[in-house]
């Protein structure tokens, strides 16, 4: 499973698919909003 941060996913929306956002709580980090990649859109 690949998980993408927000930035990530702006810059690969309108190629690939996402899940929608969850909060993860990263060791260091804090909460992070982070997507699911799902995979390539169909051409």
């Amino acid at each position: 499973m690949i998980h993408c941060d927000t930035k990530s996913y702006q810059l690969l929306h309108d190629r690939f698919e996402f899940g929608e956002p969850i909060v993860l709580n990263l060791k260091g980090i804090g909460e992070m909003q982070v997507y699911r990649l799902i995979g390539r859109k169909p051409a």
